[in-house]
């Protein structure tokens, strides 16, 4: 099952057959998320998304979910007041960090469970060469990436290559998961700004696509309803992705 790390003292996890472990290590950011999502929206959203895969039971092995890490690579936000953004060098030394320990201790398996789409292409670049230098296998799962949410039915109406940024997605997910952090006087059709990224271009900035505000999709499309079954649904993927991992 999947459960907290620090929540064990050291004897108990001593126990523990280390080829039977792995390593969860969650990230996110904390950047703009338009004028109607908390800053810590990614962070919000990758805490429901967990609170849900706790709830299964079919992963025997002991999978450790490490604290969350709350800042990310979100370069693309910094016009924005409050926006913090770690470096891509920082974000591998981290990850190099637990790597070493992981080495010492005998955990042979790191999932990095991330829920900021800034963060993705660092990490899938790293990952080869962290196997290679520290014999631990690193896999990474990205909630945004382009295969997450492939042939998901969750009632979402936006093309996802529409679904940039604080959209109808994450924006429902919040609704139904932490509607406190939604400010619903902030969402109106005439601020939806659905836009398309260039496949070849990613030197964009949130606020030359959308001065003024910050979000990339169309967020008065929103629902708890929705956000329900996003939460749903990323439990039951994340969880099918962990029990094909504690296989290997």
């Amino acid at each position: 099952m999947v459960t907290d790390l620090n929540r064990y003292t050291w004897s108990e996890i001593a126990a523990m057959d280390p080829a039977d472990m792995t390593y969860i290590l969650p990230i996110s950011s904390l950047e703009q998320h338009g004028r109607h999502l908390a800053m810590g929206a990614d962070d919000f959203i990758l805490q429901c998304a967990l609170k849900e895969l706790y709830k299964k039971t079919e992963i025997t092995s002991n999978m450790l979910c490490l604290p969350i890490l709350h800042y990310g690579n979100s370069h693309e936000h910094l016009a924005f007041r409050g926006v913090v953004s770690l470096s891509c060098d920082t974000i591998v030394a981290i990850v190099r960090d637990l790597l070493k320990c992981m080495r010492r201790h005998g955990v042979k398996k790191l999932v990095v469970l991330n829920s900021h789409g800034g963060n993705t292409a660092l990490l899938e670049a790293y990952a080869q060469e962290w196997e290679e230098e520290f014999g631990i296998a690193v896999y990474t799962i990205s909630l945004w990436s382009p295969y997450f949410f492939r042939d998901a039915d969750v009632g979402v109406e936006t093309p996802l290559s529409q679904e940039i940024h604080a959209g109808e997605m994450e924006t429902s997910v919040l609704e139904y998961g932490m509607p406190e952090m939604v400010r619903q006087d902030q969402i109106d059709p005439k601020w939806d700004n659905p836009v398309e990224l260039l496949d070849y271009y990613a030197g964009w900035s949130s606020d030359s696509l959308s001065p003024d505000n910050g979000l990339m999709g169309v967020p008065s499309r929103a629902t708890a309803e929705k956000g329900k079954a996003i939460v749903e649904y990323m439990g039951n993927r994340i969880c099918s992705y962990l029990i094909d991992i504690q296989q290997r």
